[in-house]
């Protein structure tokens, strides 16, 4: 089985489930489908579908199972879903798929990222995807400038807060 972790990638960068043979990916709403946190979004292939059945692992929260029972029965939901965050989803998809167009977002995704990284003289050059890991050069912690200075910019602390003091990432 092949799972992929793609939460800071699909519908950032190129992603061929079926020509890569991925069994299970799963992304998050919170990254490139612009979206507030909230929605785990899980595909699985007939291969893992399949498997699922044989599975002795526990599942307490979720099960492929139920899922497809309803969306057998023509509802899509077994439990009571997150409205908003599902008309969200609809509209961004909109928004990605017929407005843009998959292969603009997926461009405008590398361009942002592409204009990050030519300005290496901050950067210290650890890129990753759709991120860019930006090492200050001064000791002192530049969070709240930073989120004075430019409206909107929203700054995560990550793995511990000495390395926000020395980091930040920038996402594209």
């Amino acid at each position: 089985m092949l799972l992929v972790d793609g939460v800071s990638s699909i519908g950032a960068l190129d992603f061929q489930m079926d020509e890569w043979k991925v069994d299970v990916a799963l992304t998050g709403s919170q990254k490139a489908l612009s979206l507030p946190t909230g929605l785990g979004i899980v595909c699985a292939s007939p291969r893992a579908l399949e498997a699922a059945k044989t599975a002795k692992s526990l599942r307490v929260f979720f099960d492929w199972a139920d899922y497809l029972k309803f969306y057998k029965l023509g509802s899509i939901w077994p439990y009571t879903p997150s409205s908003q965050m599902l008309y969200g989803l609809r509209a961004s998809l909109d928004l990605i798929l017929k407005e843009e167009g998959l292969h603009n977002v997926i461009a405008r995704h590398h361009r942002l990222g592409e204009a990050t990284r030519y300005c290496d003289s901050v950067s210290s050059g650890a890129t990753k995807g759709r991120y860019t890991l930006v090492q200050m050069t001064h000791a002192t912690c530049y969070a709240e400038e930073l989120q004075g200075k430019y409206e909107g910019i929203c700054l995560q602390s990550f793995l511990m807060h000495t390395i926000l003091d020395n980091f930040f990432s920038i996402g594209f």
